[in-house]
């Protein structure tokens, strides 16, 4: 079975954005889009030189959107229930594969904590396909939802109206990982003073070129489903995910790997927990001999029974391993 974590609904798309090397490969990539320089963003627009705050689920702003769960459930109201678990890794967390950053160095490593340095003096980037924290071995950026819920309980507007954020900033996407309502609108911008461009497969197919930090999109989502973003400039490594959903009902895993799904009405439902794959399937280099795309493993999707009592709170445990992710041993393909 497939697991999904939740956000705050439970159809959701995801989206991918390239820049410089996507990860898979499925003919000529259609030329980028690109937009007029639009004048330099405000400080609310685009913050300091550091990663992108996480934020909670149903509390999405034109900012940067995660919908993170908060770090104390709040208490169910009395007509509705919540449903609260946690995401963990069990048994050895594998040494995944550094990625090599062999383009703009000087960019994607401005802020030296971005980057590693190997011992030859070479730059490359930790993967963030799978992050395990070190102390409650949590499982973050895993995508948690209700099957089945359209029409049910909260509406889809209560996850606000207003642009999420998609951000580039030292080569990679920020947030990575991002709920956005059917027919909701992404703005997405970079931060970062080279070539970048976003170009996704599956329930979103824009592909948009940024030259430097004063160009951004503004774009609808009106098709549900999963979004996989993509670098096809030379970052091979930069990779997110959007899901468009049908209904609230979705949570993204803090770095914790905790979540929360609040007001649900009582019932028995099925829980999905989604994680994309971490393990590297093969990759492709360009005449000069560098990374130009990587391909991975599909993602692992997860199911449960859960039954939701008015008043409390289902507490629904998850669990990843090396053994689960042997059950998805596919390529990751872009979508439908």
């Amino acid at each position: 079975m497939r697991f999904t974590w939740l956000v705050c609904g439970l159809s959701g798309v995801l989206i991918f954005v390239g820049c410089g090397g996507g990860e898979s490969n499925y003919g000529s990539p259609p030329a980028p889009e690109r937009a007029a320089a639009s004048k330099p963003q405000s400080s609310a627009e685009v913050k300091p030189e550091k990663p992108a705050a996480a934020t909670p689920a149903g509390k999405q702003s034109s900012a940067v959107a995660t919908a993170e769960p908060a770090a104390a459930p709040a208490q169910p109201a009395g007509d509705t229930g919540m449903i609260v678990g946690t995401v963990l890794w069990q048994g050895d967390v594998p040494k995944l594969d550094d990625f090599p950053i062999d383009k703009n160095g000087d960019v994607c490593c401005r802020d030296a904590q971005q980057c590693l340095k190997r011992e030859d003096g070479t730059l490359a980037r930790s993967t963030e396909r799978l992050v395990v924290d070190g102390e409650t071995k949590g499982v973050r950026n895993a995508v948690v939802s209700l099957e089945d819920m359209q029409g049910k309980g909260r509406p889809l507007a209560s996850l606000g109206t207003e642009p999420l954020r998609l951000d580039q900033r030292f080569c990679r996407y920020q947030p990575r990982v991002v709920i956005l309502p059917k027919d909701g609108k992404v703005q997405m911008t970079s931060a970062d003073n080279t070539l970048h461009n976003i170009h996704m497969y599956g329930a979103g197919t824009y592909n948009l070129a940024f030259g430097n930090p004063t160009v951004q999109f503004v774009r609808p989502f009106k098709k549900p489903g999963l979004v996989r973003v993509v670098c096809d400039a030379g970052h091979a490594w930069m990779t997110a995910y959007l899901y468009v959903v049908e209904h609230p009902y979705y949570a993204v895993t803090n770095e914790k790997g905790q979540f929360e799904l609040r007001d649900v009405p009582p019932g028995n439902y099925q829980l999905t927990l989604w994680h994309e794959g971490w393990k590297v399937m093969g990759k492709e280099t360009d005449s000069a001999g560098l990374i130009s795309r990587y391909y991975f493993s599909e993602a692992v999707v997860l199911h449960k029974d859960v039954e939701v009592k008015a008043g409390t709170s289902a507490e629904v445990p998850w669990e990843l391993s090396n053994e689960v992710a042997d059950g998805f041993t596919n390529r990751e393909v872009p979508g439908p």
